[in-house]
């Protein structure tokens, strides 16, 4: 199954992503966040990466500041990252993971993939573990954790 070329764009969206990184790493969040919301328009919309960004950037927010608000924000960033990267991704029934189930299931798969197809398992990947992360944040639970891992 050929992959959804609208929502994604190697050439078009990597400079821009760059751009947002490079902003990032010399402490200029706040630009890269906005923008993240200025391309973030309804033609940007279903863009993977320019959501991709704009859920990192609004998880580092979130991550920052503890606000609840934040918090849900950028869970929700990251559940629209979760469901474009789903319609990118390589579908598979159910009994084609079952019957390659054992051990090469994996690599037979990622040889039939499409670059974008690739792409968007990754991103889907990296999203679980900010889902994960977002989770464990808004339920309260990482103020023990920190306890935890401070020594006396």
């Amino acid at each position: 199954m050929p992959a959804i070329q609208s929502s994604i764009d190697l050439d078009k969206d990597l400079p821009f992503v760059r751009s947002i990184m490079d902003m990032f790493l010399n402490n200029r969040m706040n630009e890269a966040e906005e923008a993240c919301l200025k391309e973030n328009k309804p033609t940007y919309y279903s863009r993977l990466y320019v959501q991709t960004a704009s859920a990192l950037m609004q998880s580092m927010t979130a991550l920052m500041s503890f606000e609840d608000g934040d918090i849900t924000s950028a869970q929700a960033a990251v559940q629209q990252t979760l469901n474009l990267a789903e319609k990118n991704r390589l579908t598979l029934t159910w009994s084609s993971r079952i019957s390659n189930f054992p051990f090469d299931a994996a690599i037979a798969n990622a040889r039939r993939m499409s670059i974008e197809q690739l792409h968007s398992e990754l991103i889907y990947a990296e999203s679980l573990l900010q889902k994960a992360i977002m989770g464990f944040v808004s339920s309260g639970d990482w103020m023990s954790f920190l306890r935890e891992a401070i020594p006396d």
